[in-house]
């Protein structure tokens, strides 16, 4: 349930939850307040985009967005802010998939 929920959910919500749990008391003020305008823009430039929608190509094209507006170190800095987020979030996918096998034990002599 868990999975389909995250799935389902708004890429821009799941940032902010990120940036809440991740963030919030662990760095400055200012830096995250850049954060916080990163969310703006990012509920802005797609605000339907849902976690199960977001692929290289869109994330591409998300980006390619912002930089239609924005200086390009600008643009390097928003995806520096978003990048944890989704590296954070795929290798959760990832390993959700994970299949984990158990070692198959070998009984040994035992000396005594």
């Amino acid at each position: 349930m868990v999975k389909r929920k995250r799935t389902e959910q708004l890429f821009h919500e799941y940032f902010s939850e990120w940036v809440e749990l991740y963030k919030v008391g662990a760095i400055r003020d200012i830096s995250l307040q850049k954060y916080y305008i990163a969310e703006q823009r990012l509920a802005e430039l797609a605000p339907g985009l849902k976690v199960k929608h977001l692929d290289r190509q869109r994330y591409q094209q998300l980006l390619n967005d912002y930089a239609l507006t924005h200086e390009r170190q600008t643009t390097m800095d928003f995806h520096h802010q978003l990048k944890g987020a989704i590296l954070d979030l795929f290798q959760k996918i990832q390993h959700e998939k994970l299949s984990l096998k158990e070692k198959h034990h070998v009984l040994k002599n035992q000396n005594f």
